[in-house]
Formats: C-alpha cells, structure tokens, sequence
C-alpha cells in the first residue's frame, strides 16, 4: 500500500470512530478540533460537501465560533451551495465582533457575491457599493475594480428583460446523472459527445471510480439513449478524460486529459489521437499548448481559411492577462503546431473559458467572470473582423443565470443547442447548486397574443439606442434616420414612421404589443442596417442596434522610450479634429483618453478627413492625418510614440555654412531645422534658445554681432514656417564658447555651430 492510500484509510477509519462517538451515547463526546482537523483534510483534497458536514459538526458540538463560520462560509462557496454560502457569511456578520472587518476584511464583498448568485441582486449592490466606499486592503485596486464589474452585472441582471423567444431546459436525467455533466458536443443532428462523472453519490475523498468519461449518446424518438463510453486509446485508469472535439474532418480527437497530485491538484492538458486506417493512435501530448505546472483544457477545433485547423483553448499558462486565458494555436497539413497566441482583447486578468467559434458568423462564443455578469461565469461573444475582436457582449437571458452559464455551442440547426450550468435544479447531489447540468435550447412559438395589451389598451414604447463600432463609450449616436415598417402576415412591409435619433437618447416609437416591426436605421459613414423586432413586452421594449462604420477603426497605443524600453503613457490622451477640405481648417472634436495600458480605439466614419494628436503632459505632441475611404471599413494600427521634454537638454547641428554675406543659410541648411521647426509647430507651449556659435576669426565684438545675425536670420526662417515668435529666443555666443582649440581649420568648422536649448 502506498502512501496515498495508507492517509487515504487513516482518514477513513478517523470518520468512522468520531461518526460512532456522536452516534452512541454514553461513549464521550465529540471533540471539535477533531472535526476541524477532518474538515480541514477533505477541504484540502476538495471534497467540499464532506468538509462542510465536518465544520457543521464541529460548530454543533463546539458552539458558535467566528474562524470556524468564515471557514464553513469559504466551503460552502467552493461547493457552490450558495445559499448555504449566504446562512454562514450572514452569520459571521452576526457575531458583531470589533475584529471582524480587520481578521475578514473582503467579507462585504463576499457576502455581495453569494447574494449575486443567488439573485438577490439590489441586496448585493447595496453590500458592494459598501465595500468599494470602505475597502483599504491588499489587491486594492484589483477587488475595487472588479467590486465595479459585479456591481454593474447587477444592475445588467435588472434591467435585462428576455427578448428572445428561446427555451433553456435540462436534458433527462439519462444525461444528466447527479454529480456533474459538462462539455456537450453535437455530431451532425442525431449524436451528441460530453463528459460526465456517473456518481449518484456525493463523492469521497480520493474514490478511484469518480473520474470523469467521454461518453456517446443518439437522439431517438423519446429522447437520447443511454449513454456508452466512447471507447478509444484516450481512456486512461486513475485520470479525468473530458471535453472531446473532434476536427472539422473528423481524422482527429483532440481531449482533455487530467492527473492529480498528492495534494489533489488536477494537472490538466490537451492531446491529440489521429484516425489511422479506422483506429486511434496512442495520444499524443501537444507541447505547443501544454506547460509543465499550467494547465490546458476545453479545446474547440475550427478550420481557418487557408485549409489549416485552428484549437480554441483555455489555459492559465504563462503570459496571459491573469486567471485562465483563451489561447489559439493553429496545425498545418503536416502537423506542425504553431505557437500559442493570447487573445488579448477578449481575456481579462479573471477567468474565461471553455471556447466555442461559429465559423459562419466569425464569432467566438466564450464563458467568464471579468465582465459585467448575471452571477458568475456567463457566456459572452465577439465577432472578429478583418483580423480584430470586436466589443465583447454578454448574450443575455435565458442563456445566462444567477449561477456559472458555460459551454455555450451551437447546432447545425439554426437556433438551437447545448450550454453548462448549475443554476438551481431538483438533480442535483448535494443542493440546487452544486452541480453542473447540460441544458438545451430551442426556439418556441408563444400562443397568439392580442394585438393591443388587453389589460391597459395602450400601445407599447419601442425605443433603444444606436451605437457605432466604439460600444456606448461615446453614447447613443445622434444623426441617424430610422424608419419603422410593420412585418405582415403575408411579408409585405408597410411603412409606418420615420424620425432622426437624438445624440445620448437614442430613438423611440409608440407600437402595437404583439406585432412584428422592423427598423431600418442609415447614417452618413455607417453601413444601412434592418431589424426585425416581436413585441413581446406589455409596456417597453428595448432594441438596442449597433451600427457597423464606414470608415477606419484606429487602435494603438501612446508610448515613450526609457532606459527599459518603450513604457506606455496611462495619462496619455488623444484629440480629434476635423478637417475642412477645402481650407484645411482644423475644428476641435472630442478628446480620447486611454486606457491604464495606454492602449486605445478610435471609429473615424468616412466622409470626413481627420487629424488626431497623441499629447501626454511633459511630452511633445505627435500627430497624424487620416481620411478614410468612402463605403470601406478598414483596420489600421498606429502606436504613438512621445518625446519626453527634458528641459535645458541640448542638441548641436554642426557643419553650418552660410552664403557671402555670412550669416544666411542657403535652402539647404535651413532644411538642417526642419525636425525642430515641425516640433514647434506641433507643440505651441514648446520653447527653445538659438545659441550661435563662431570660431575666433575677427574680434570678439564683430563675432558677437555676426553670431546675433545668424542667429536672427535662423530664427526669421522659423518664423516663415508658422512658429510663434515666443517661442524661439536667439542667444549669441561668438567665440566665448568653444568646444575644440581654434588651433586649426577644421577645429574652427567644429566651433561654428548652433546649439538648440529645451527651455
């Protein structure tokens, strides 16, 4: 027996003698710290509902103890009991002890995310804004920002009505047994793959039976059949095997597979088993993906558009914004496998996971917990375009829930598919939460409705707001036609109303409850867009539509050089000018901050030409000209990089010639100043001194006035170019300054010179 299995049968027979002391009276009485110890153990090898039983215990026949209620509270939410969860962080709160916020000081938020789960979503807003007014502790800035994200889901979770015509209802429990199911994947209409742990029981530590399968099941008259393993060499005794997917030929199985350690640690990653001559070959590790200490899972495989297979992934690896990342690698027609690529713009320094990419819409379908959510994990969606993630969207309700919404995938029948979750449901092992189940959804037709609201017969209010491909981080855009036409039975469009949106308030329309509408929305730079709208709410009903731009969508980022290497400017910020086109007047349009990476994005609909200067305080600005071609979207990427102003800094332009009469410059050597001369220009606060240098030939007075001549003939050009007078001061220096002896000629060439002086 090894070492394993000898703790393993300590702790077992431990169960076992303190169970028979609390059963038989008269033997003793329990000791608390026993079911401590007990607790402590199981919760270490995650077997969570059994820890929970053991600090129960110990508080029944210990008595109310604050360390031992947190501790319950932290398992119950590890179990994803949330409601238990809830009862013990209640608790703690309830003891009113002075040391509380100092020994717990995250319990407000803690408390906040338990209420969010369980949906009591104006009680966790209350406790969140509470922590963000009173939170001084470790991470400061990560949990007051992520505080933000929960408490603005909150207020997503109230507001968000279910537009859709979806039904979301658990698959029989011949799928579903009560531990945990997870990982659908459809083959074609008629099969379905996903991965189970088949344990009606709750688990005990270390039971070498509760591993995760593959299992193969088909749809049938009256449901799916019975599930079978799905056989093959990826099977492995002693570890999880999950989240199986197929490649678009279907030549190759790609899967997850995870070991334990001696601490209970899952090590998890991604292998392949090819189909050759119609059996599967030995696994094979992919070490593009998998790093010794990280783990890789839930891979989805895609083919690109040059014929190669692109894997979906998620890992904690190295290099990623935080938490689990989604990652892409790509495997050529010889199996080559490309290196591992963040998804930078989807990921967040949380969790996201389990991918899923719809290759007809070019959108990936993914689950996380660093965006404004219902509850925990929820599903979200971006579309990629010409090469770029667009804004990431929460797909709403019914999908998503108060608990952990994941493996969203579709079917090839259009408006129909699977997704995870553990909202609250009747099969679960240990309570309404705790277990993943696999969910279907399908579209239903609702019975017909009156056309008027029965109940008030008045009309309802359609209205919404309309965004460019900047998201609502400008607000609703104004200046847009809407036309509204009613859908009837016969599909005739008939045309109704038409209005121009307002900037910041969006459009609205009175409209018949019951009836099918469709808005045209135009606008100058913007592609058309029609939607077609059912009126299924009895008062308001919001469509909200995003408009795709014509024009160019500028990213970037506002840097400078250190002696570290280039450094992004948080405190950076961009302009926006328009241009006129035929005086080339500039006129002020907005101004655009950056993000805390420096990073930005910028829409500029077609139409117009635009200058955008990068300005950051103590730096020199930086611009750029930009005119977008009419009726193209186009991505363009432009990183500024800023010039720090080091005040009293020289630089000295040497080899200075001057024409006969000794002190003007012929167009080339003026041309020497043109770098200064656009610095300027571009930057108006910008000063500089003109120091003139001579050698020793003549007097010191005729070389003071030949240096002053220089330097006001330079300055002169300056100024023709459009640089302020204020901005250039001419000091002269004649010979009193020279930096070599003027012992020869080639030293006196050296002395003539002009220094420029930050100021």
């Amino acid at each position: 027996m090894n070492l394993k299995d000898m703790r393993f049968l300590i702790l077992i027979l431990s169960i076992l003698f303190l169970n028979s002391l609390v059963a038989q009276p008269g033997k003793g009485r329990a000791n608390p710290s026993q079911f401590i110890e007990i607790g402590e153990t199981l919760l270490a090898q995650k077997s969570y509902y059994n820890a929970a039983e053991y600090f129960e215990k110990a508080l029944k026949f210990g008595g109310p103890n604050i360390g031992i209620q947190y501790r319950l509270a932290e398992v119950y939410v590890k179990a994803r009991n949330y409601k238990e969860a809830v009862r013990s962080y209640k608790k703690v709160m309830d003891f009113n002890d002075p040391g509380t916020a100092l020994n717990y000081p995250r319990l407000s938020f803690d408390y906040a995310m338990m209420l969010k789960q369980i949906g009591e979503y104006q009680s966790a807003k209350a406790w969140f804004n509470s922590f963000i007014r009173e939170y001084k502790g470790d991470r400061q800035d990560y949990f007051l920002t992520r505080a933000n994200v929960e408490l603005e889901g909150c207020e997503l979770a109230i507001e968000e009505k279910n537009n859709f015509q979806i039904k979301v209802e658990p698959l029989s429990e011949v799928i579903n047994y009560k531990y945990t199911n997870y990982a659908p994947r459809p083959i074609g209409e008629d099969y379905m793959i996903f991965s189970s742990i088949r344990s009606k029981n709750k688990i005990k530590s270390n039971q070498r039976y509760a591993k995760s399968s593959i299992y193969v099941t088909q749809k049938q008259d009256i449901g799916w059949s019975e599930p079978t393993v799905y056989k093959g060499p990826f099977l492995s005794d002693g570890e999880h095997v999950g989240h199986g997917a197929f490649s678009p030929n279907n030549n190759r199985f790609y899967f997850t597979r995870c070991s334990e350690d001696l601490n209970g640690k899952l090590l998890c990653n991604i292998y392949v088993s090819e189909l050759i001559e119609e059996r599967w070959s030995n696994p094979m590790s992919i070490s593009e993906i998998n790093i010794a200490g990280y783990q890789s899972t839930s891979p989805f495989v895609v083919q690109d558009k040059r014929g190669a297979e692109k894997i979906y992934f998620s890992s904690n690896r190295l290099g990623g914004q935080g938490g689990f990342d989604i990652w892409t690698v790509s495997r050529d027609a010889e199996g080559n496998f490309s290196p591992a690529l963040n998804l930078e713009k989807i990921n967040t320094v949380n969790d996201e996971r389990t991918p899923f990419y719809n290759t007809k819409e070019n959108v990936l379908f993914f689950s996380s917990n660093g965006y404004a959510g219902f509850g925990g994990l929820d599903i979200f969606k971006s579309y990629l375009t010409d090469g770029q993630w667009g804004l990431v969207k929460n797909i709403g309700k019914p999908f998503n829930s108060s608990a952990d919404d994941m493996y969203f995938i579709q079917n090839a029948k259009v408006g129909e598919g699977f997704l995870v979750s553990n909202r609250p449901s009747s099969n679960g092992i240990d309570s309404p939460t705790c277990c993943d189940q696999i969910y279907e959804y399908f579209p239903y037709e609702g019975k017909e409705e009156p056309i008027v609201d029965p109940l008030t017969n008045e009309p309802v209010l359609l209205k919404g707001n309309i965004y460019g491909p900047e998201g609502n981080q400008n607000g609703s855009l104004g200046g847009v036609w809407i036309q509204l036409f009613e859908l009837k039975s016969n599909g005739d469009l008939l045309w109704l109303d038409e209005a121009s949106s307002k900037s910041g308030i969006g459009y609205e329309f009175e409209v018949n409850y019951g009836r099918t509408y469709e808005i045209k929305v135009s606008k100058p730079g913007y592609s058309t867009r029609s939607h077609q709208v059912k009126i299924n709410e009895r008062e308001t009903f919001i469509k909200n539509i995003d408009l795709e731009g014509q024009g160019v969508q500028l990213i970037g980022s506002i840097k400078t050089a250190s002696p570290q290497g280039m450094k992004s400017l948080s405190n950076a910020f961009l302009k926006l000018y328009t241009l006129d086109p035929s005086t080339g007047q500039e006129k002020f349009e907005r101004t655009i901050n950056v993000d805390p990476s420096g990073k930005f994005s910028l829409f500029l609909p077609s139409g117009k030409n635009y200058l955008i200067e990068a300005e950051a305080n103590g730096f020199l600005k930086q611009n750029l000209r930009v005119s977008p071609i009419e009726g193209r979207l186009t991505n363009q990427k432009k990183d500024f990089v800023l010039e720090k102003v080091n005040v009293g800094k020289i630089t000295m332009i040497d080899d200075v010639y001057y024409l006969n009469d000794g002190y003007t410059l012929d167009r080339e050597g003026y041309s020497r100043f043109n770098s200064i001369v656009n610095k300027l220009k571009k930057n108006p606060g910008f000063k500089i001194e003109l120091g003139v240098h001579t050698d020793s030939s003549g007097s010191d007075e005729a070389n003071i006035e030949l240096s002053t001549k220089q330097g006001n003939s330079i300055k002169s050009y300056f100024l023709s170019q459009g640089v302020k007078d204020q901005q250039v001061r001419v000091k002269a220096y004649g010979e009193s300054q020279p930096i070599v002896p003027n012992t020869s000629p080639d030293n006196r060439r050296k002395n003539r010179r002009v220094e420029i002086k930050t100021l």
